[in-house]
């Protein structure tokens, strides 16, 4: 793999896929973020109990995959100058990352040993505005339990019927509720959890975006 990018482009996406990565996790891999850059764009993704995937524009010299540790790349990214980064795989497990006068070499993860995130296809989903669905977690997400006693009240519910998103959270001694139009394909409840949807809010922004937001067995948000 051999890329060209932008400081601002590959720290935005880093910033985003973090929010997915583990403090502390008995499985070293899922501590690292998956590099995957083909066809003019590079492809960051995480995996655990929340999956985020984030998509960019870039010169792609030479496609691959590789997956590097998030705190390593993070902190090395955040401390280079505003220029063009090149990362460039190199024997012995090895990327090397330079950018004006710095250069840096980091061992690589095993890509066979990181998590698939599931496919999402556009079905039993909906679509609304990125700020419109921030603007419902804030309005709801403080009512969520923290008790994991009763692990149901830890989430907020999606109630999707028609045009219609309900979102509903309560703890036992009080209730938020909030609603907003949306299109929708097909109708579907579900408990998102709490941790997963406050990660989600500090994700999303203000902009006039279209987002799919599609309900598994995990739940992955794909901003497009």
């Amino acid at each position: 793999m051999k890329i060209i990018t932008t400081k601002s482009t590959l720290l935005e996406s880093i910033n985003i896929v973090q929010k997915a990565v583990p403090s502390k996790t008995t499985l070293p891999i899922l501590e690292g973020i998956l590099f995957d850059a083909k066809n003019g764009k590079l492809k960051l993704a995480t995996d655990l109990e929340i999956g985020i995937e984030t998509v960019s524009n870039i010169d792609v010299i030479e496609p691959g995959k590789v997956v590097l540790s998030s705190r390593i790349v993070g902190d090395i990214v955040r401390k280079l100058p505003d220029a063009d980064i090149e990362i460039e795989t190199t024997e012995r497990n090895l990327v090397c990352i330079k950018s004006e006068g710095s250069n840096f070499n980091i061992v690589t993860l095993p890509c066979d040993e990181y998590p698939e995130l599931p496919v999402v296809k556009k079905e039993n989903g909906i679509t609304l505005k990125q700020n419109v669905l921030k603007d419902m977690i804030k309005k709801t997400i403080f009512a969520v339990s923290s008790d994991e006693v009763r692990p149901i009240l830890t989430g907020v519910l999606f109630d999707v019927s028609g045009d219609k998103l309900t979102m509903v959270a309560l703890d036992g001694f009080r209730m938020a509720v909030k609603w907003n139009v949306i299109i929708n394909d097909n109708n579907f409840k579900a408990v998102i959890p709490g941790k997963t949807l406050t990660e989600i809010g500090k994700i999303l922004n203000e902009n006039e975006i279209f987002i799919f937001l599609k309900i598994t067995f995990k739940f992955k948000l794909r901003i497009q």
